[in-house]
């Protein structure tokens, strides 16, 4: 019972470091995105779908230890969103700063740091909500993702 409880605090404490880091995400990254401070996609994408997909990485690279994302990428530049099933390269008619800003800062907030809070271990629950007529799933805990289970509280449409 008392690892339940530490497990769960251990992840409301993950939640609160998110918090902070995504405010300050939102300041840090305005000039990098506004900059173009990313590299050419040369980083091997940790999602497999495509397979062999090759993603950016910020080229000031002490932003990735947060702000990173090894799935997509920071610029949103390779990043492949699904949109009614199908899946689409995000924000292509958009100016590549902005797009960057959208995808980092606002989109996929603090996004590496799930990956350096991943824990095998970590309980997940998940529990389909009603709400204003409209059916949630609501989840929290350690979601299994690309192969790691990472920190989600997510309340979406399933």
């Amino acid at each position: 019972m008392i690892v339940v409880v530490v497990s769960w605090l251990y992840f409301v404490l993950i939640q609160l470091l998110g918090l902070v880091t995504d405010a300050v995400g939102l300041v840090v990254l305005a000039p990098a995105c506004y900059l173009h401070a990313w590299t050419q996609p040369d980083t091997l994408s940790i999602n497999l779908d495509p397979p062999g997909r090759r993603v950016d990485r910020w080229s000031w690279g002490w932003l990735n230890t947060v702000w990173g994302n090894p799935e997509d990428g920071v610029s949103g530049g390779q990043a492949l969103i699904s949109i009614g099933g199908r899946r689409q390269p995000y924000l292509p008619a958009t100016r590549a700063g902005w797009r960057a800003y959208r995808w980092s800062a606002l989109r996929n907030r603090s996004d590496s740091m799930k990956y350096r809070l991943a824990w095998q271990h970590g309980p997940f629950y998940q529990r389909p909500l009603t709400l204003f007529g409209e059916r949630l799933l609501f989840k929290a805990g350690w979601q299994l993702e690309t192969g790691i289970k990472v920190p989600v509280l997510s309340l979406k449409a399933p």
